[in-house]
């Protein structure tokens, strides 16, 4: 007896909300859908104590509850793939970063003694964390003139500097073990 009660009181719950839902909807046109989606409910909340003679609700919910868990299983397999993508860009990315402070570092230090400056370096790795290109553009120090390791004035910077440039080039591919043609290394003058 307490079933029954049971059922018709939620069956009342059931067409008090749907009946709420149809009075709220806000046109003509939604509320033609809303009544049948509501008349669809109710005719299945009507019927679920004879649906259940059919199928064992305890079944159906177990099978729910696998679909529910697969799909969760699914989902977080997704995220983690698409965790482990972002991560391995965040490394590159301070990998380059990394990269690029050592070319800078090395190429100041080579090039202090000429009255040189690192204006900019840059650093581009592919995805499996190789130079693909390096770029390093050096430029006279302000307030300082040019001048050769030997402190001899370089006038307009052009041939020296060309040298400087071409030298600190070789000593980057061959500290970073390149073959040739991912370094450029440029004078920019004043």
């Amino acid at each position: 007896m307490t079933d029954f009660i049971l059922y018709v009181r939620n069956f009342f719950v059931l067409a008090v909300l749907l009946l709420l839902l149809q009075q709220l909807a806000p046109g003509k046109e939604l509320k033609k859908y809303i009544r049948f989606f509501s008349q669809l409910l109710l005719t299945l909340g009507f019927l679920s104590p004879v649906l259940s003679f059919f199928a064992d609700s305890e079944d159906v919910l177990k099978k729910i509850e696998y679909e529910a868990f697969a799909e969760n299983v699914a989902e977080i397999s997704r995220d983690a793939e698409r965790l482990e993508y972002v991560q391995q860009d965040y490394y590159l990315e301070k990998y380059e970063e990394a990269v690029r402070n050592d070319v800078h570092r090395i190429a100041e230090t080579f090039a202090d003694p000429y009255g040189l400056c690192v204006r900019e370096a840059d650093v581009e790795l592919s995805g499996d964390y190789r130079v693909e290109e390096m770029e390093v553009t050096l430029a006279k120090k302000e307030g300082g003139d040019i001048r050769t390791a030997s402190e001899k004035p370089w006038g307009d910077g052009g041939e020296d500097a060309k040298a400087v440039c071409e030298t600190l080039k070789a000593e980057l591919e061959s500290y970073y073990q390149l073959e040739g043609g991912e370094a450029y290394v440029w004078y920019a003058g004043e």
